[in-house]
């Protein structure tokens, strides 16, 4: 029959064969490997920069989320933190006294 034996298969490359030569292909060797920086720590902001952007994009406030978007409200969300923590004089709104003073 003209099916009688599968062709054999083909060599295996030098490259896989020899050690020396394989440790030469491209891609990561498996050394140590840098600690990852998160975008919090390059934006110098204590707020989660990665979790507010996938909170803004599961929330479907928009199409597409640029990559500035959740660093800036992270420092947003941080400056205002900061304001209400550190318990400066909440202004008194004199309208409101005003108000509370005529309804006798």
């Amino acid at each position: 029959s003209e099916h009688s034996d599968p062709a054999p298969p083909p060599p295996t490359p030098q490259h896989l064969v020899d050690g020396e030569v394989a440790s030469k292909m491209a891609g990561r060797k498996g050394g140590d490997r840098k600690k990852a920086v998160t975008r919090s720590v390059k934006a110098g902001l204590q707020f989660p920069v990665g979790r507010i952007g996938r909170y803004l994009k599961k929330g479907r406030y928009a199409q597409r989320v640029g990559s500035g978007a959740p660093v800036y409200l992270a420092a947003v969300l941080e400056y205002l933190a900061a304001e209400v923590t550190t318990g400066l004089p909440v202004r008194s709104c004199p309208l409101l006294f005003l108000s509370c003073s005529t309804d006798d």
